[in-house]
């Protein structure tokens, strides 16, 4: 490598941060670094407001407190840490939630806001099965509800940390920031199928159709073969229809980008499923186009029995029907043996921001053609929709917390296509961290990450 005018810090490993700083960064995320204080002794009154931690030693939260002057202490140690949480955060809380994210902590702990216990994480002498369990490996994230009157908001909050230690490595030793809770939605909302579907043997491209009337077919419990349900000895077509509402519960955190998952379970042997009349899938692929015509070709090849089915759609796409009733309609055809819906279906749920975006950072760190350092980010679009929207960037010096650079660019990604985004690494005696961000067309932050540069770029 020719690039002299690198100086290394430390070992090149590079780790996510997922966070920012506190004054100069965007509203919807807070980095809490610096002003830790910590105390070797336990009290409960450690984890109030009132309490007076002027005293305490003051320590980097980045590294274990083994390397900061305890080393060989094991047992219990507080935390505290001071901050202001803007009310400038609710604007930003797209699924009204607020997480603090405390990174790894050695061994147990327990989380306190303002005196106030909010969660925690195996508890020395708490719960016997936990008492020499160590959760050292573990990334602590609390999430509180954004109108939880635990918080303080445009005044200062408490954090108190109370960690219990068993041996070896001691505390906190991550980056700590609070986030609204925008970026891991998967599995938080979404809405069940009822186990009870309408059911015949035949096959109709009319079954899949909203006005057929199919109030002479018969119920049956998915998740079972529908040999065991009443119907041995068939193999060949059969459908399964329900209607669906999608509850405003979900609804209110639609947006433009907002990606629906079908989960179905597993189906024995192949599948076609059908929504408002329109195909959206077949034996675990989406289908794009609007397509209503009956084949057989679904049916070849090996059998799909043993994978779960999971179909996405996005909530502006016209085969959903984002305010009304919805009817999904499932066409079967079983080869041999076992048949149907052999898994009890799951849910309609919104799909995470992260999970339709993917972000590849496997060429973080290049050398341009004018022997220069660039970060380097790969975006790939995975939902079944087109994404319009812009990503930006900041670098900031990690002491002072200075804003050093910055940038903004506007994306449009069809289904499943990528692009690489490349910015060159200003030249510079500090140390800084990367932020990068994805947002949607109406400029709400999907995906927000941060990295450390883990070099100083002399001039």
């Amino acid at each position: 490598m020719k690039l002299n005018k690198i100086l290394l810090l430390s070992t090149i490993v590079i780790s996510l941060l997922n966070s920012c700083t506190e004054k100069h960064f965007a509203d919807s995320e807070i980095l809490l670094d610096g002003a830790w204080r910590v105390k070797t002794s336990d009290s409960i009154k450690y984890s109030t407001s009132a309490y007076e931690d002027s005293t305490w030693i003051e320590i980097d939260e980045q590294k274990p407190l083994d390397v900061q002057g305890f080393r060989d202490y094991d047992g219990i140690v507080w935390y505290r840490y001071h901050v202001v949480i803007p009310s400038s955060v609710k604007n930003k809380a797209v699924m009204k939630k607020i997480s603090f994210h405390l990174g790894q902590i050695d061994d147990s702990d327990r989380f306190y806001l303002n005196g106030h216990l909010i969660g925690s994480n195996g508890e020395l002498g708490l719960n016997p099965a936990d008492s020499l369990k160590s959760f050292a490996q573990v990334s602590r994230v609390y999430e509180m509800d954004i109108n939880d009157k635990r918080i303080l908001w445009d005044r200062e909050n408490t954090i108190a940390i109370r960690v219990v230690d068993f041996g070896g490595g001691l505390g906190m030793n991550s980056p700590a920031f609070i986030t609204t809770s925008h970026i891991k939605l998967r599995n938080l909302l979404s809405t069940s199928f009822n186990t009870k579907w309408k059911f015949i043997m035949a096959d109709s491209i009319n079954f899949s159709r909203e006005d057929y009337d199919d109030k002479k077919w018969t119920i049956i419990d998915a998740g079972q073969e529908w040999e065991t349900a009443g119907f041995p000895d068939y193999d060949g077509y059969a459908w399964y229809r329900q209607c669906f509402d999608v509850p405003k519960s979900l609804t209110k955190y639609f947006t433009d980008q907002t990606v629906l998952e079908f989960n179905l379970g597993k189906i024995d042997d192949y599948d076609q499923v059908y929504l408002n009349g329109q195909l959206i899938g077949e034996n675990n692929k989406d289908i794009h186009s609007l397509k209503q015509d009956l084949n057989n070709n679904f049916k070849k090849g090996n059998s799909w029995a043993n994978t779960p089915r999971r179909y996405r759609i996005s909530v502006d796409d016209p085969r959903f029907h984002r305010h009304s009733s919805n009817l999904i309609a499932i066409r079967v055809f079983d080869s041999g043996g076992g048949g149907g819906m052999i898994e009890r279906p799951g849910s309609v749920k919104i799909v995470s921001p992260d999970e339709q975006l993917l972000l590849d950072y496997s060429k973080f760190l290049s050398i341009n053609k004018a022997n220069k350092l660039d970060t380097v980010v790969l975006i790939k679009n995975r939902a079944s929709s087109s994404f319009t929207g812009s990503v930006s960037y900041s670098f900031w010096k990690k002491k002072t917390k200075e804003l050093f650079a910055v940038g903004a660019s506007r994306i449009v990604l069809k289904p499943m296509d990528s692009t690489w985004f490349r910015i060159s690494v200003p030249q510079t005696l500090d140390e800084l961290h990367f932020s990068f961000k994805v947002s949607d067309a109406k400029d709400a932050v999907l995906i927000s990450e941060r990295k450390n540069i883990p070099f100083v770029l002399k001039n």
